[in-house]
């Protein structure tokens, strides 16, 4: 029995420790707090060839009812160090936003440019006229910030509020950029009315990896609830530059996505969105905008003979998509608008 208790106590003092170094590894950034290393920091030493690097990126994610509103936040802090001239173009930032039928909006934008001057930090505060909105397209704007008194060696850093009407999906959370991350958090609160599938691209190991249970406040107004918080951590996170002839880049970069399952409100029955590829792919066989249209086969000798190529079996499968893929393009015109970003 002595035996026993003792490994019963073993188990659980490493269950403690594991605990508090989980939870110790997770570096939360304060506003305007440097250390004496990135103040005089001229090369970042996992990547001498760096022009810039991130110095951290926080991103606090989490569900609140707004006058019974359903609305995600995501409360973003950034520190950017410029090391090159060429660093110097990140002095720029651009934070784009779903701006149609004002589904997202972006919120208490706060910025500042930090140098080292005759050994003493000097701070430059961006003001409110200093931050632009811009208008991508019919649906997507942007935020725009220039730092004033950027220079090499200065470091830049800004946060902001981002204020979405959609929980269906959360955006994805990307761990790697086009240069060197060295210290990015991802913390996401959710209530127990949600069940998300975290779905992975990562080629790297987190440093940190937690999900516990918590007390949720849902808001002003609302009483707790049971809920879940999920917390990723990547440390020195190598850069993924821009590639020839890839237009996809963020498909290359370390992300975990947030897709939701299964969503409930007491006294509502649970609504299923997610379950499984199988249950996706039927689902939008039955579609009657998508599967149910390619069943029916309208259109299909119009197509057919606009398009010969997609029954000849003379050319190869190559020749043939070609084909169809010159066919298509053929058939449509821009209308001059942006649908997306």
């Amino acid at each position: 029995m002595k035996t026993f208790q003792k490994r019963l106590l073993t188990v659980l003092f490493l269950l403690i420790a594991y605990s508090y170094t989980t939870t110790a590894q997770v570096r939360y950034m304060k506003w305007g707090d440097y250390t004496e290393s990135e103040l005089n920091m001229t090369v970042y030493e996992p990547d001498s060839s760096a022009d810039a690097v991130i110095l951290g990126k926080n991103t606090t994610t989490y569900f609140e009812l707004r006058s019974g509103n359903p609305t995600m936040i995501y409360e973003i802090h950034v520190k950017i160090k410029v090391l090159t001239k060429a660093g110097l173009d990140y002095a720029t930032v651009e934070l784009p936003y779903y701006s149609h039928k004002k589904s997202e909006k972006i919120t208490s934008v706060k910025a500042q440019t930090v140098n080292l001057v005759n050994n003493k930090k000097v701070t430059t505060k961006i003001k409110r006229k200093e931050i632009f909105n811009e208008e991508l397209s019919d649906y997507v704007s942007a935020k725009k910030i220039t730092f004033p008194a950027a220079k090499v060696g200065s470091i830049l850093e800004y946060r902001y509020t981002l204020v979405a009407d959609t929980y269906s999906q959360l955006d994805d959370f990307y761990f790697q950029e086009d240069i060197p991350v060295a210290n990015c958090v991802v913390n996401v609160r959710v209530p127990e009315f949600f069940t998300y599938v975290v779905m992975r691209q990562t080629t790297m190991p987190f440093d940190v990896e937690d999900s516990r249970s918590i007390n949720y406040n849902l808001g002003v107004g609302y009483d707790m609830v049971d809920g879940k918080e999920f917390t990723l951590v990547v440390k020195n996170a190598p850069a993924v530059r821009e590639e020839g002839f890839i237009t996809t880049m963020d498909d290359y970069r370390q992300r975990v996505c947030f897709q939701l399952r299964s969503f409930y409100m007491p006294g509502t029955t649970v609504q299923t969105y997610f379950s499984d590829w199988n249950s996706t792919a039927k689902d939008l066989m039955d579609h009657p905008n998508f599967g149910a249209r390619i069943r029916k086969g309208r259109g299909i000798k119009k197509v057919a003979k606009a398009c010969p190529a997609m029954f000849d079996n003379s050319l190869s499968k190559r020749d043939k998509m070609l084909a169809i893929y010159t066919f298509v393009q053929e058939q449509m015109q821009w209308n001059g608008k942006n649908s997306g970003s």
